[in-house]
């Protein structure tokens, strides 16, 4: 009967598993030839485990949706330096802010400084010491909301975050800290060359901590991803890539105990790229609709406009915004 070639694992990992397949049926050994190459070859990159439904996020979500109008200029002084400038006039509450960034960076090196008119002040310091690992610290300040300002308080509350981001050639890790005691931990495998699996762990002091798995399955046209957590939530994304297109649709279902019964949460949305533009809508169960439309008019001049509604709540956002790169 044949048996596994010494050169498809390095010894002594090899010369184990040789000797475990050496009295295999020839059907089981092919398909343990098959996988045994894909681990000799490399599998892909899994990415990280906080961006396991990343697709989903990016279509259904509207981090990028604001209301009233936005001015960003950003202007490259240098190779290694730009500096950035928004001005928000927001429509509903009058508001107005300023917030002002700039950033250094090489290839080893990145020093990123973020100030604006609320009183936010973050401030972000990045290593990257091996081409697989990169360092970092965060720092971050911001006015004390008036409804937390107790007499005598700060006026300010500060935070420090410290990550360390490994990524291999089929794997990831992530740890993350602050000086509240504070901890996560997550990890990436991928397991074939579709699949890829991951966990995380969340340690908060004085509460239960959070402990996730997750798997991903990803080809040319679909992507599914499934997480669950101990606190018994549970979330599942599909995202299909009609061919010869550049759309996406993607559909969404999240479950959750409630007070009295389990809460699910539906939402599902499509992203559709054109040459010079980009539109995206997305709907939930919550009575929540929302899309955006950017338009590159030419390389130094970006057109955005979106909408929020927010049906249940009441809530209704408007924005039009310019974008200037020089």
């Amino acid at each position: 009967m044949p048996s596994l070639p010494s050169d498809v694992l390095p010894t002594p990992v090899g010369d184990i598993l040789a000797g475990v397949v050496d009295d295999l049926d020839p059907s089981t050994l092919s398909r343990a030839r098959r996988w045994l190459g894909w681990m000799r070859t490399g599998l892909p990159h899994p990415g990280k485990f906080e961006e396991i439904n990343r697709e989903a996020k990016e279509v259904l979500g509207n981090v990028e949706f604001f209301d009233g109008l936005k001015l960003e200029s950003t202007r490259g002084l240098s190779e290694n330096f730009a500096v950035t400038q928004i001005v928000s006039l927001a429509g509903a509450e009058n508001q107005q802010n300023y917030l002002f960034n700039a950033t250094v960076q090489n290839s080893k090196l990145m020093c990123l400084g973020r100030y604006d008119t609320e009183g936010r002040v973050m401030g972000r310091l990045g290593y990257n010491p091996t081409p697989s690992l990169s360092l970092s610290a965060v720092l971050q300040q911001q006015r004390t909301p008036p409804e937390e300002q107790i007499p005598g308080g700060a006026d300010f509350l500060g935070n420090a975050t410290f990550e360390a981001d490994y990524t291999g050639a089929d794997n990831s890790a992530q740890f993350k800290a602050d000086p509240t005691g504070l901890m996560a931990f997550s990890y990436m495998q991928s397991i074939l060359p579709r699949v890829s699996a991951g966990t995380e762990v969340i340690h908060i002091p004085g509460q239960i901590n959070l402990m996730s798995a997750g798997i991903r399955y990803s080809s040319a046209r679909s992507i599914f991803s499934l997480t669950a957590n101990n606190m018994l939530n549970a979330t599942a994304s599909y995202t299909f890539k009609p061919e010869k297109t550049k759309a996406e649709f993607c559909t969404e279902l999240s479950v959750l105990p409630g007070q009295e019964q389990w809460e699910s949460l539906w939402s599902g949305g499509f992203r559709y790229e054109m040459k010079t533009s980009r539109f995206k809508a997305f709907v939930n169960s919550q009575g929540n609709v929302g899309s955006i439309l950017e338009e590159q008019v030419n390389n130094y001049l970006r057109i955005t406009m979106c909408a929020d509604m927010d049906y249940k709540k009441k809530v209704y956002k408007f924005g039009f915004g310019l974008t200037i790169a020089m």
